[in-house]
C-alpha cells in the first residue's frame, strides 16, 4: 500500500477484492493462516506490479520463497526482528501488522502460547 502511495492505510484496508476487505484478507492470512487469503493478496500485489522477491531481496531476505511458502528459521526470525524494529514498513503499517500478529485465538493457549501466563502484564506476544 505504501509503495502505491496510499496515505490513509486504514481507509484503504476497508476497500478490497474477491468479496472481502483488505483488512479481512490480512486478518485471515496472518491470524487464521488462511491460504486462500494469502493467494488473493499475492495476486493483488502482482497485479499492481510490485515484485515481492525483489522486495524481500532488498530487505536482505532473498531466501524466502513466497510462492512455495518456504523459508529458513533464521530468515523468519530476521523478518520478525526487522518488522518489530520498524525497518520494513512505515509506522502505521508496522502497527497494523503487529496488531494482527498479536491477535488472540484459542489455539494460542497451546504449545508456545502456554508461556503467556508466565509473562509480565503488558507484554506483547506476536505468535502468528
Amino acid at each position: 500500500m505504501e509503495n502505491l502511495g496510499e496515505t490513509d492505510l486504514r481507509a484503504f484496508l476497508q476497500t478490497g477484492t474477491a468479496g472481502r476487505s483488505y483488512q479481512q484478507l490480512l486478518r485471515a492470512m496472518l491470524v487464521d493462516s488462511e491460504e486462500d487469503a494469502a493467494v488473493v493478496l499475492e495476486n493483488e500485489i502482482s497485479a499492481n506490479r510490485l515484485h515481492v522477491p525483489k522486495t524481500l531481496e532488498a530487505w536482505g531476505l532473498a531466501g524466502i520463497d513466497l510462492r512455495m511458502r518456504r523459508s529458513t528459521v533464521q530468515e523468519m526470525v530476521r523478518l520478525a526482528e526487522l518488522l518489530y524494529q520498524g525497518k520494513l514498513l512505515g509506522a502505521e503499517a508496522t502497527q497494523i501488522v503487529l496488531d494482527l500478529l498479536e491477535t488472540y485465538t484459542p489455539n494460542d493457549d497451546t504449545r508456545l502460547g502456554i508461556i503467556r501466563q508466565r509473562l509480565p502484564e503488558g507484554y506483547h506476544f506476536y505468535n502468528k
